[in-house]
């Protein structure tokens, strides 16, 4: 029995237990057509999706996901793409379809039996349902002096964008984003270009006063002296623009639901789906501390975040010399432990957590 459904933008999609076929309405062909060995699909459709013309395999193909997006009030039919497949068009989702009903039967049936065509797990993303407020109950005043509690340090989540010593998180439509602050750039330009114009300048004042004609500079080793410091601010130079190439940039795409991370000095891409994501780690190294008040003390700490990949280890995402905030008093951390803003607070640790509410995987933190 063969079952036809309507999707947005005028498409028809098709099926019955041997094949799965999408195409635009009053078209003479499928732009999509699918069987037990996998889809092929036409040149249009392949430059839309960014695939390769011709098909793809079935063990290509990781999973078939239908979910719903907030973003554009839509359900959503589409592959999650083999990770080494992906790599060479830039990430692992492939739409297929949409609905813009709010029911999402449809998109459901359509989803399930493509998976269930190409011997793929599927997976159903449903809309979040937010549990109604209860009625405030009726206040139970009591002022006796037993019942006043101590004013408790309850710490909420930072809003993005944040700053991280020199690093910027900011929000995307899709996610979110991890790169150097415009001032920490131009500093090391500032400093690369600097000791850049000092090295010929010390270079050949040193050249010139061991070649003169006149009498040896007093101490002879002098001119030496020059030269070995026209190679140190060479060297200085080489190292602030090379900063500057290798900082990586690292967004992670919700939609896509891949964390990716590249490098202005290389063409290389690190890309790992959040399926394959365990825990954001937080570390840090305490530098000084100070009391604050009875509850806290001001910490400056140096920083490390990275995410956790049984696959791949863990990916670095920031490293910070400098991260001031508050710190519970008397805190003992002999061990890795859930992070707790109460406990410790900055900016770093508000980041973190936003890496893990965005990737959905726990955050940990630990001092060295």
């Amino acid at each position: 029995m063969s079952i036809t459904l309507t999707a947005a933008n005028n498409l028809l999609i098709e099926f019955d237990a041997d094949r799965w076929t999408m195409q635009v309405n009053g078209s003479s062909e499928p732009a999509v057509h699918a069987d037990a060995t996998g889809l092929r699909y036409t040149s249009a459709f392949a430059s839309a999706r960014r695939l390769e013309p011709g098909g793809l395999a079935a063990d290509q193909i990781t999973m078939v996901v239908t979910g719903w997006s907030d973003e554009d009030r839509s359900w959503h039919v589409g592959l999650l793409l083999d990770p080494q497949y992906a790599a060479t068009r830039g990430g692992r989702w492939c739409e297929l379809a949409r609905w813009t009903t709010l029911s999402g039967s449809e998109a459901e049936s359509a989803g399930r039996q493509l998976a269930t065509l190409l011997q793929r797990s599927f997976r159903l993303v449903a809309p979040e349902i937010v549990a109604p407020t209860p009625a405030p109950a009726e206040p139970n005043y009591d002022f006796s002096e037993e019942s006043v509690e101590k004013p408790k340090h309850e710490v909420g989540l930072n809003p993005l964008p944040l700053q991280v010593g020199e690093w910027t998180v900011s929000a995307l439509y899709n996610g979110m984003q991890w790169e150097r602050t415009t001032r920490w750039r131009n500093d090391q330009l500032i400093r690369g270009v600097f000791f850049a114009v000092l090295t010929p300048i010390f270079a050949l004042l040193s050249l010139g006063a061991w070649f003169s004609p006149y009498a040896n500079v007093q101490p002879e080793w002098l001119p030496l002296l020059g030269l070995g410091l026209a190679g140190v601010m060479l060297l200085s130079a080489l190292a602030a623009f090379w900063q500057i190439l290798s900082s990586p940039t690292t967004t992670i795409d919700s939609r896509l639901r891949v964390i990716q991370q590249k490098r202005r000095s290389s063409n290389k891409m690190i890309q790992s789906p959040f399926e394959g994501l365990e825990y954001v780690l937080i570390s840090h190294t305490l530098v000084r501390k100070q009391n604050a008040d009875a509850e806290r003390m001001i910490a400056a700490m140096e920083v490390w975040l990275h995410v956790y990949s049984p696959r791949r280890g863990f990916i670095q995402v920031c490293n910070s010399e400098h991260i001031e905030g508050y710190l519970k008093r008397n805190l003992k951390m002999e061990s890795r432990r859930p992070l707790d803003l109460g406990e410790i607070d900055t900016p770093a640790h508000h980041a973190a957590a936003h890496v893990a509410q965005a990737i959905g995987i726990p955050v940990y933190y630990e001092e060295r």
